[in-house]
């Protein structure tokens, strides 16, 4: 099996001040602090009237609008060899595919002072092949505009707002509302799918979450209570909600129009609680200033009271960075019970399906060596697997489909299988997340 991808990459990344740009305080031109005199650059007109007005900020410098535009675009060529299954001889299409894929993504924020930002996320072209692909032309040859097909053959939105929320800045914390990437250690479970953090393949999918999310850093508040001097300090607690589900729409099923009813009763929503603690340290300067420790465990709730759902996940992770050399890891379990995994006959009265109780156990770790633009890592891990999908046991489960270990076997290989096992249950494919394997 091989595998080539030649890369185009173009990042962009525009910010604009405020209209007018902050100033310190300006000094009169002599000073005697300690008798001795000291000439100091004179200041500006600007600078000058400052002065005058007792130094107060202008309207605008500290209050007004500010924006940024960050983003990029990619393009990949991808060719790959006897990756189909099943692998049919006598169609010589299946033995190479050969195709390009591109994606422009933008992330413009605009904030009003130090307080409140509102950050958005816009995904254009995602994943789209070159060419037309849809039968946009009647004739082939005589094609001009191009589609938006993907390579799984659905077509793309023009404009997808993947995200969209907003940041507030308080005297306690940060408080976040709104639809938000979601991201936590090294990706096994959550990962924001942003940016170009893999050593191979690429982040197609992201974890994305209605979320209210509040974060704040307990000893610093104590410390402030206690009247001890402020110091900024390691530990931060996030608590947060989401919102996962409000009503379950199946597969050909039509809400009527203009009827709100599906929105009553709460027993087919899943809720998910959050609650994390994260200690990161830079500056510790061990063996080097750039040390650095940064550890986090989370603890989340989630439930569906109509299936009898609950799930209780457990996650730790640790990076830890001493001159040249680094580690990290991460392990997650997950246990609870449910009447919801659509794996075995589903009951006509009540629409629910065999009993289960989930266990699922997952863990990565790397060590390794890197120094300027060289790097030498080992990395191992494990994702647990299901024996019998159909006995009341349920333990298979994908890790995060953007944490890519490798280019063919988990990308395409497992993928494919996992696509083509459970056509109808899109939530056990394992779009390229390591699945049953130790690796």
């Amino acid at each position: 099996m091989i595998r080539f991808t030649p890369t185009l990459l173009l990042v962009v990344s525009v910010a604009a001040p405020p209209a007018r740009a902050e100033r310190p305080a300006v000094d009169p031109a002599w000073t005697v602090d300690d008798g001795t005199p000291r000439e100091v650059e004179p200041p500006d007109r600007d600078e000058a009237a400052a002065g005058e007005d007792g130094g107060a900020p202008a309207e605008g410098e500290e209050d007004g609008f500010h924006y940024a535009l960050h983003g990029y675009y990619r393009a990949r060529a991808h060719v790959l060899g006897n990756v189909m299954y099943p692998l049919n001889p006598a169609d010589q299409r299946t033995q190479t595919l050969r195709y390009m894929t591109q994606r422009l993504r933008l992330k413009p924020e605009v904030g009003y002072g130090e307080w409140v930002r509102l950050y958005v996320t816009l995904d254009l072209l995602d994943d789209v092949l070159w060419g037309d692909n849809a039968g946009l032309s009647s004739t082939p040859l005589f094609a001009g505009d191009p589609s938006r097909t993907r390579a799984s053959g659905e077509e793309a939105p023009w404009v997808y707002v993947r995200h969209a929320w907003v940041e507030s800045n308080l005297p306690v914390g940060v408080l976040r509302v709104g639809r938000q990437p979601s991201d936590w250690g090294l990706g096994l479970l959550s990962d924001d799918g942003d940016g170009f953090d893999d050593d191979l393949g690429d982040n197609h999918y992201g974890s994305t979450c209605d979320r209210l999310l509040f974060a704040t850093k307990p000893i610093s508040i104590v410390r402030a209570i206690a009247g001890l001097p402020a110091e900024d300090t390691p530990l931060i607690l996030v608590v947060a909600w989401e919102k996962l589900v409000e009503d379950f729409l199946e597969q050909g099923r039509i809400r009527p129009p203009y009827d709100s009813g599906w929105l009553a009763g709460d027993d087919d929503d899943v809720d998910e609680w959050f609650l994390g603690l994260v200690w990161k340290q830079d500056g510790l300067d061990w063996f080097a200033e750039t040390d650095a420790l940064t550890a986090g465990y989370h603890f989340v709730y989630r439930e569906q009271p109509s299936t009898s759902s609950e799930v209780f996940i457990h996650d730790a992770f640790a990076k830890l960075r001493l001159w040249d050399l680094f580690f990290e890891g991460e392990l997650y379990a997950i246990h609870g019970s449910t009447y919801a995994i659509p794996l075995g006959p589903e009951d006509p009265l009540t629409h629910l399906y065999p009993y289960k109780e989930a266990d699922l156990l997952g863990w990565i770790a790397r060590l390794g060596w890197s120094r300027w633009i060289f790097m030498a890592k080992a990395e191992a891990g494990y994702a647990s697997g299901d024996a019998d999908p159909a006995d009341g046991h349920f333990s298979g489960r994908a890790a995060g489909p953007d944490v890519n270990v490798g280019l063919i076997l988990y990308e395409e290989l497992l993928a494919e299988r996992t696509r083509n096992a459970w056509a109808e249950n899109e939530g056990l494919w394992s779009k390229g997340g390591v699945y049953n394997s130790w690796f």
